[in-house]
């Protein structure tokens, strides 16, 4: 596979164009963000049931639908730009079926880290519990929890970038796009983990440049991840083309 520097020099060269798309999703997700916090619960209101409120649980489905969107733009960006193809600025935003498969990648990756998350908590809780104290088995547990769930970010923030790459550039059924997901997964690892990572430090260094860093930060990002997508499925293609040799 293509070595660090010129895979991130491909992608730096897909920003130019990418700006005003990337200054979109931005001010899409600054908006977006702000109407949500407005109908969120207080405090004050969930310790009294008595006051209005919305449901806690459809604010949080909204949200990640809404931020579902958010991720097919980005990724609808970041396919284009790795291919030095023009954005189409009039289909950025338009909810497809990709949406919907999207919004449930997300809820069910956010399940299943939950899910192993407290099975870790109680495991090493019982574990530590049988050969120590109650209070010293309790700061065993989440010092044993902190770093499972810093594993668990390690591996699934890889997959949870990239699946809307993968479930907006196939046109197959929704299991299918996990398949080329754990494929690019595979094809770098386990450099995957530091260009995931590199385009989140692109972004909070962009965030520190009085947010107008963002503007080429973000794109930059969303393209990288792009053109990790496209040199993996390239990869996988070429794999499957190649002849076998019968000796």
């Amino acid at each position: 596979m293509n070595p660090f520097k010129p895979t991130l020099s491909r992608a730096w060269q897909g920003v130019h164009g990418a700006k005003l798309a990337g200054f979109l999703v931005l001010l899409y997700t600054l908006i977006t963000w702000g109407l949500l916090h407005l109908f969120t619960p207080t405090q004050a209101q969930l310790a009294h049931p008595s006051l209005p409120h919305h449901n806690p649980l459809v604010i949080l489905l909204l949200s990640l639908l809404i931020y579902s969107l958010g991720l097919q733009a980005g990724a609808r960006i970041g396919l284009a730009r790795s291919q030095n193809e023009p954005i189409s600025f009039k289909h950025l935003f338009c909810p497809t079926w990709q949406t919907l498969h999207i919004f449930l990648a997300t809820v069910m990756l956010i399940a299943i880290a939950l899910l192993v998350g407290c099975f870790g908590f109680f495991a090493s809780s019982l574990l530590v519990i049988a050969f120590f104290k109650p209070l010293i088995a309790l700061r065993g547990a989440l010092i044993i929890t902190t770093l499972l769930g810093i594993v668990i970010f390690l591996l699934v923030l890889p997959i949870f970038m990239l699946i809307p790459f993968a479930i907006q550039n196939q046109d197959a059924k929704f299991y299918n796009a996990w398949l080329y997901v754990l494929c690019t997964v595979k094809t770098y690892r386990p450099s995957i983990i530091g260009y995931v990572l590199l385009t989140g430090i692109f972004n909070v260094l962009g965030a520190l440049c009085l947010v107008v860093g963002l503007l080429w930060s973000q794109p930059l990002g969303v393209t990288l991840l792009g053109v990790l997508y496209r040199n993996a499925q390239s990869a996988q293609a070429q794999r499957n083309s190649a002849p076998i040799d019968s000796h």
